[in-house]
């Protein structure tokens, strides 16, 4: 009985300290008339973390929330056309009513609380992160989120390809987590707050990462309906024409996104191959070469409902639709030299249907710990129609034509699940763990015309899990990760089972900052990689008469080691160094299959050895209206390629640089400048020639940003890419015509509403972006 009564003391304790408090009141203007639409919110006294908040809809406000740890608190007050109050909130107090807040209107007209608006981006240092703050005057000034990225030091963008200098094309995320399909694509450039650059990524992400940009967005504080239209016209090798509307909506604690988009594209390149067979008692050569032209139309509708279930915490639903239908002729000439040619044409038609839908619950808690949960399904589906015309004449045999007519059917189910859970121990020592699971139905058919269906039934599963640890400790942080994965397959037909055992990828990183200026990081990844199922397919695939498609049984695991070291001076001065290392690595190359018949077969081999290192030296500066961006390259490769009777060595290095300049040359418009180049070098069995290009861009922006233009042109200096390729007894020169030079106008206009166009005063800013 001492104990029941014990239990039921200590639960009323318990439950008295952290009970809810209650702040209650009504907003009004001076002459005592409520406003509807007010945001008011209780914060930290101590840093302005907002704790809870709402909007005052033409009745009091009634806000609960848990202060815990008894801080002293503030109540913020904010409404269009009226001056921003603080107020103290009596400590200790369950309920407090504050009574009646009379706002005062504010004597600056709306069109003059821009004072901010030539504000330049801020960079700062976080957790071994770059991360730099946009203000919302350039998110609105550029067209969409490349012209965004164009203005952050360390990016390199080239047309619609985003690379981080030195370390490769990023994974990109949004607040932190994976986009979901469309969603990067369709993100407004004035809703992005912050970039963040992580060159050191983390046990959460597979060995393909090499670095991450995530990309936090403003949080809507207001109702409002946005509507966005936009038309994007591309002259070149690919023309294409891009149109789409958006409409984005918040009423309360519902935020709604729905988006359409038709794409209209054709695509025309040409590629020659010169290969060469070497055996010891002849040698062959044969030339390829192809020039495709598709067109395509593309139709593409997402639709997002979001509630929120506090300020910090949401759930909410995504479905996509994109169907792509292509018409394409392919004309193709395979000449073996003095011995047999062989012209076709072939037609095909392509329709593709897919359906995502995925279900994601975000949860934060006042400590923020947060917790990220994603449910997902997704159907993909093609059906294609081809005719292929080949036309084949021999020194030793009669001219002869073969007609070739097949139908391929193929569906792919997806059903995935994503769990991810981040804590903070104090404000030194954090940690998150995640698991990643995916189950995948693949049913394909191919019909040839007068031949019985080739049918192929498989299913699929990719399992992953990871575990991060960091620690700040003074002025050094540290983080360690590990990361497994799992990949299991069934073939229905033979009934094959693979299984790939654990790939294990322990990752190490190192920050120090001595100060605001100087930083040093240090990076260490090992990646223990083992052979696909696909590349262990024994089963030969004809391609056609001369050559053959196989996996390779007897390929090794390997394991790739990766040390990053990077500098950052004064002067927004960086020096950047990464060394790779792996022993037998995995590559694709062709070999001779049948020497007599010309037969090649493009199969999987373990390479001896790959030892590459870069270097990166950055700097840039603003003045003024004017920025400038230097970067310089250098990319050393050591290798040597089995080729012939022995072996060849290839390091020749590459150096490349990168100028880049932006000038704001008015008001409303702002002028880009990028040149590229790089030299001629060798990589593993590769030569590579040389290449430069340039881009120049023109952003305009008028109606108070409303109507933004983008006047672009790409690779304005046009070069060939020539590649040589040397493995054992093949060697092929690659002449790759691409014609990339390419000249776009794009236009869009902002339907906004009254209260989305409200600007904060300077006064407030601080206080208003630690909100955000």
């Amino acid at each position: 009985m001492r104990k029941l009564c014990f239990a039921i003391i200590c639960s009323f304790i318990s439950a008295h300290a952290f009970s809810q408090c209650i702040v209650s009141g009504e907003v009004t203007d001076q002459l005592g008339r409520r406003i509807s639409g007010a945001a008011v919110v209780i914060m930290n006294a101590a840093d302005s973390v907002s704790i809870a908040w709402e909007y005052t809809q033409d009745e009091p406000f009634h806000i609960q929330y848990t202060n815990p740890n008894n801080n002293k608190l503030l109540l913020y007050i904010e409404a269009l056309g009226y001056e921003n109050i603080y107020k103290n909130l009596p400590e200790n107090a369950t309920h407090c009513d504050i009574g009646r807040l009379k706002l005062v209107h504010s004597s600056t007209q709306i069109e003059e609380i821009t004072i901010t608006a030539e504000a330049p981006i801020k960079y700062k240092f976080v957790a071994g992160k770059n991360e730099f703050e946009i203000p919302r005057s350039i998110g609105e000034q550029v067209f969409d989120l490349n012209m965004l990225l164009m203005h952050i030091p360390g990016l390199a963008v080239d047309g619609d390809k985003v690379t981080v200098i030195g370390r490769g094309t990023p994974e990109f995320t949004i607040n932190g987590q994976k986009p979901r399909p469309g969603e990067l694509e369709q993100l407004a450039p004035k809703d992005v707050a912050r970039i963040s650059i992580d060159r050191m990524p983390s046990a959460r992400y597979s060995k393909e990462v090499k670095s991450v940009v995530d990309i936090i967005t403003r949080k809507v504080l207001r109702d409002r309906v946005n509507v966005r239209v936009a038309n994007d016209f591309r002259m070149g090798h690919e023309p294409r024409n891009g149109s789409a509307v958006a409409i984005d909506s918040r009423f309360g604690k519902w935020t709604n996104y729905a988006s359409y988009m038709y794409d209209y594209g054709r695509t025309y390149y040409e590629t020659v191959y010169a290969t060469t067979l070497h055996s010891e008692k002849q040698s062959y050569e044969r030339i390829y070469s192809q020039k495709p032209l598709f067109t395509s139309h593309t139709h593409t509708l997402t639709l997002s409902p979001k509630f929120q279930i506090n300020d910090k915490s949401f759930i909410d639903l995504q479905y996509h639709y994109k169907r792509k239908s292509s018409d394409g002729s392919h004309p193709e000439i395979f000449d073996i030299v003095g011995y047999e040619r062989s012209e076709s044409t072939g037609s095909s038609r392509t329709d593709n249907d897919t359906h995502n839908l995925i279900l994601r619950y975000f949860y934060e808690t006042e400590g923020r710990n947060r917790l990220d949960l994603n449910c997902g399904y997704s159907s993909v589906g093609e059906k294609g129609h081809n005719i292929i015309s080949e036309w084949i004449t021999s020194s030793q045999s009669t001219p002869e034509l073969i007609t070739t007519d097949y139908t391929d059917r193929f569906v792919s189910e997806t059903v995935s699940f994503t769990a991810n859970y981040e804590h903070t121990f104090g404000r030194d020592i954090t940690a998150d763990m995640g698991l990643e699971l995916a189950e995948i139905w693949n049913h394909g058919k191919t019909i040839y015309k007068g031949s019985a269906p080739l049918i192929s039934n498989t299913e699929e599963t990719q399992a992953a899990w990871y575990v991060n640890y960091g620690q700040q400790i003074g002025k050094f942080r540290y983080r360690l990760g590990l990361r497994g994965e799992y990949l299991y397959k069934y073939r229905a037909e033979n009934k094959d089972v693979n299984a790939d055992p654990f790939s294990w990828l322990p990752s190490v990183s190192l920050s120090y900052e001595p100060n605001d200026a100087i930083n040093l990081n240090f990076y260490f990844r090992r990646s223990t990689i083992h052979p696909t199922i696909s590349e262990r397919d024994p089963i030969l695939h004809y391609v056609n008469k001369y050559e053959y498609m196989r996996g390779n049984p007897d390929l090794k695991s390997y394991i790739e080691n990766e040390i990053a070291l990077r500098l950052e001076l004064p002067y927004h001065f960086s020096v950047a160094l990464e060394y790779d290392f792996a022993k037998n690595p995995i590559i694709m190359m062709d070999d001779i299959y049948n020497i007599e018949k010309q037969q090649t077969i493009l199969t999987y081999h373990n390479f001896p050895e790959k030892k590459n290192l870069i270097a990166n030296i950055s700097w840039y500066r603003r003045f003024g209206f004017y920025t400038l961006f230097l970067d310089a390259t250098y990319d050393q490769n050591w290798s040597k390629t089995p080729f012939g009777d022995g072996y060849l060595s290839l390091h020749k290095p590459m150096f490349g640089m990168r100028i880049q300049q932006t000038a704001k040359i008015a008001k409303c418009a702002e002028f880009n400048v990028a040149f590229n180049y790089q030299t001629s070098y060798d990589a593993l069995y590769t030569h590579n020639s040389e290449s430069y290009n340039m881009d120049i861009n023109l952003a305009l922006a008028f109606f108070q940003r409303r109507l933004n233009i983008v006047i672009s042109c790409y690779n304005i200096f046009y070069t060939d890419q020539r590649t040589k390729e040397m493995y054992k007894n093949i060697s092929t020169e690659n002449w790759n015509r691409m014609f990339d030079r390419q000249f776009r106008v794009g236009i869009s206009y902002k339907f906004n509403s009254l209260k989305s166009d409200y600007r904060r005063n300077d006064s407030n800013a601080n206080i208003l972006n630690r909100l955000q």
